[in-house]
């Protein structure tokens, strides 16, 4: 890479740098690793005030990793012919709580359903439940996602088994 292009990386990525709220700290005498520090605009928020201004991408990382789970459980099911009740035992790599929800897995009163929950932390965030059961003939899975429909503390019930799955009374599929 020649020198102009070197200069030119490094002042997009300081540049870049400055969008996040991180500038590269001028003063010390190694130019060649400079130093972060914030910018002193920049400050720390607490989650509960991110959470109220923006509930939607929470509850979207909430939709995707229940997504993810239920893919996973789906597979595990097609190799062993049966849910896995942990989230280790799916080898996801997943936490099962993160910023704004708890997820848990419930294996079924039956051995043909699973169920995972997403339940937040903050108000104003929905809450979701998520379902993979096998039909009656045993040859095809079924999924289905859950959502409150107003911001709820409890996740929502799935009703049903096999092919009969649907959402709790104050809930709605996800499409």
């Amino acid at each position: 890479m020649s020198q102009s292009s070197l200069q030119i990386l490094g002042f997009l990525t300081a540049f870049a740098l400055s969008l996040t709220g991180c500038l590269p700290n001028l003063d010390e005498s190694d130019s060649a690793a400079p130093h972060l520090r914030a910018s002193p605009e920049a400050t720390i928020r607490p989650l509960e005030e991110e959470v109220a201004e923006y509930p939607e991408a929470f509850e979207a990382q909430a939709k995707q990793t229940l997504n993810t789970l239920q893919r996973a459980q789906q597979a595990h099911y097609l190799e062993r012919r049966q849910f896995a009740a942990s989230v280790e035992a799916l080898s996801v790599g997943l936490e099962m709580e993160d910023d704004a929800y708890i997820y848990a897995i419930q294996p079924g009163a039956v051995p043909s359903l699973v169920s995972i929950s997403a339940t937040p932390k903050f108000d104003p965030l929905r809450s979701y439940t998520g379902a993979v059961t096998v039909n009656v003939a045993g040859d095809r899975l079924i999924t289905l996602i859950c959502e409150s429909e107003r911001p709820a503390a409890n996740p929502p019930i799935i009703m049903g088994s096999n092919e009969q799955i649907s959402c709790s009374p104050g809930t709605q599929p996800l499409e």
